[in-house]
């Protein structure tokens, strides 16, 4: 008996780059495929930050325990697949936060909206018809003082930080 369950162990660690340790814990070094149809989708909802802290542990509400060790600079998106089992999928679910809503009047105001931002080394999303930026009573204050025009919503953020695409090449 214990041969079968010593080679549905090996099995299965063949068909997942996951690893179940002894302690249940299932250790998760690199990230499935997307596929998800026909499992049960469990997610784990996370903040901004909390997607790029890709050495830790998870608990889903399924009392499955991850244990992430990606590789440094993964950042999660919504939906990325965690781990997976013959019959289940676990993603990454946004979670809402307090964000500033900032509407430039122009091109070039965003431009400065931009610079001015990345100058504070802060997250940025930038939409079609206006900036996102997790909430900040002085930068709301600051931002309003600069004449622009911001909004406070509560929304899953969405941004990265402000270098991402300039030191990815």
């Amino acid at each position: 008996m214990s041969t079968q369950l010593s080679n549905l162990k090996l099995s299965l660690q063949q068909r997942s780059p996951s690893e179940v340790l002894p302690s249940g814990l299932v250790k998760v070094e690199t990230l499935p495929d997307s596929n998800v149809a026909g499992l049960e989708q469990i997610f784990i909802t996370m903040t901004a930050e909390e997607r790029r802290k890709v050495r830790r542990r998870l608990i889903f509400s399924d009392n499955v325990e991850i244990g992430l060790a990606l590789p440094t600079g993964t950042v999660l998106i919504p939906n990325t697949v965690l781990y997976k089992t013959f019959t289940k999928a676990y993603l990454v679910e946004a979670a809402l936060e307090h964000v500033l809503v900032i509407h430039p009047k122009s091109l070039i105001e965003a431009a400065k909206i931009a610079h001015f931002i990345g100058n504070l080394h802060r997250d940025i999303d930038v939409q079609k018809e206006s900036i996102v930026i997790l909430y900040e009573p002085a930068l709301e204050i600051r931002l309003q003082k600069f004449g622009y025009r911001v909004a406070r919503d509560y929304r899953p953020f969405m941004g990265l930080p402000t270098g991402t695409d300039a030191h990815s090449v």
